[in-house]
């Protein structure tokens, strides 16, 4: 499995194409899309994304692996 990890700002612009895939693996190298579980606070503490993608908050994300937890050494290699 290789993980593709998106930054905040790749996944806010993407994120309604790109959440059906996270956490899914795909292609021939078996790649994962995944997300930091920072990406969620930084939205949270900042007013200016809470307001240009109001979206975040809803509902229907809650179903979604938004955050899914990374080890930071796996990143590093």
């Amino acid at each position: 499995m290789t993980l593709a990890l998106l930054d905040t700002n790749t996944y806010l612009r993407l994120a309604k194409r790109v959440r059906p895939l996270l956490g899914v693996e795909f292609g021939q190298k078996r790649y994962v899309l995944t997300v930091l579980r920072d990406v969620e606070d930084e939205v949270r503490r900042s007013r200016t994304l809470r307001f240009k993608f109001p979206w975040f908050d809803k509902e229907e994300l809650e179903d979604c692996e938004v955050g899914l937890p990374v080890d930071r050494t796996v990143l590093k290699r």
